[in-house]
């Protein structure tokens, strides 16, 4: 069985990848082959892995290099996928393409059907709900809502985005499966090294962390750090870990509080010297899209597989999964006065992480979804 991750934007950026790259190779014993366009030394964790072998659509230094696209870089980007998926397919041997993009999943469905390809499955794993822009996206997309039936296994984050997705279907998965965007436990060493981004923090402080992109109109940033200057005499931090857009980089500079830090973004494998240290984790998302609304991230069960209870947003996507007082706090972010009155509430309570670990350990660990989806693909 040849085993083929294909994205027109990058996969192992996202960290549950890794387990689910991992699931395959172990299930079907063979390797995984991952086309993509890659960001250079983005993940330590496949460059040691010696049954993952990649065939990049191309490989760019950073972020910023990535975004930038001309039109040529575009059809040069389409022409490599095009020109990969037609090698896959035309072998016609035993195959699994698991795509994330329907952009992808379009030019399969299509070199597919003209190749008279029977023997190659099609996974749909889908992590977020882009709203690409563009007449040619929205074509794309709508062809295969149309023609959704040729998939075989469609996989989704959260139900609600199942929910969603076969609600504009005008046909369906054979198959569907949720598997949240989540992790394997973690084991941690008696003495935690710390992270140099902590070194300006006593030991003694609250810490209340951000991991991930922030940005402007998607995201409670402005009203956390209107909290947070409010908190100012309190021996609260906030630190926020990853990308910035430019209106987070216009903020920065009105900000009086000097126990609110930035960091640009850290490798993965590096936030095992960080959430160790935090006591309340945030995630910032408003629900302005579907892809926001529903919204149950990677680092949400990050948070939980440290025992960090998450402070949020009243998400649709939230709500189904926080099944325990302990796990944290949904509120109204637009709310300052919430938002201070629910971390100064925090601050005075005795909580436990083990709590949090142990129901993360025995009803969301990956591993548990795993075993369900090795019958379904059987």
């Amino acid at each position: 069985m040849n085993i083929h991750f294909i994205s027109i934007n990058t996969l192992t950026n996202i960290p549950s990848v890794r387990f689910i790259a991992d699931f395959f190779i172990k299930k079907y014993k063979t390797s995984v082959i991952i086309t993509e366009r890659a960001l250079k030394n983005e993940n330590n964790y496949y460059s040691e892995n010696k049954n993952i072998i990649f065939d990049n659509i191309d490989e760019n230094i950073n972020l910023k290099d990535f975004k930038k696209q001309s039109v040529f870089q575009k059809i040069k980007k389409y022409y490599s996928l095009i020109k990969k998926t037609s090698k896959i397919l035309k072998s016609k041997q035993n195959t699994v393409i698991i795509s994330p993009d329907f952009q992808v999943l379009f030019f399969v469905f299509f070199i597919k059907h003209f190749s008279k390809n029977n023997k190659t499955k099609v996974i749909y794993l889908q992590f977020e709900l882009f709203e690409y822009p563009g007449k040619l996206n929205n074509y794309l997309y709508k062809k295969i809502l149309a023609h959704a039936d040729k998939i075989d296994l469609a996989i989704f984050p959260e139900k609600n985005r199942k929910k969603h997705f076969y609600a504009e279907c005008k046909k369906k998965p054979k198959q569907f499966f949720i598997l949240p965007n989540t992790c394997e436990p973690i084991e941690l060493k008696n003495k935690i090294k710390r992270h140099s981004v902590l070194s300006s923090v006593p030991e003694d402080a609250l810490i209340i962390g951000h991991v991930g992109n922030v940005g402007g109109t998607d995201h409670f940033f402005s009203e956390i750090i209107k909290a947070a200057e409010i908190l100012v005499k309190e021996n609260i931090y906030f630190i926020f870990i990853g990308n910035q857009s430019d209106k987070v980089k216009k903020i920065k500079k009105t900000i009086k509080n000097k126990k609110i830090l930035f960091f640009d973004k850290i490798p993965h494998q590096e936030l095992s010297e960080i959430y160790p240290f935090f006591d309340l984790g945030l995630i910032l998302y408003k629900g302005i899209t579907p892809n926001f609304e529903f919204a149950a991230p990677n680092k949400l069960y990050e948070y939980w597989a440290y025992g960090i209870p998450v402070l949020a947003h009243k998400l649709k996507g939230l709500a189904d999964v926080f099944k325990k007082d302990y796990m944290g706090y949904l509120i109204d972010m637009q709310n300052e006065k919430e938002i201070i009155e629910t971390i100064i509430s925090f601050k005075k309570q005795q909580y436990d992480k083990n709590n949090i670990k142990n129901y993360f350990n025995e009803n969301l660990k990956i591993s548990l979804f795993f075993e369900k989806l090795d019958n379904v693909l059987i």
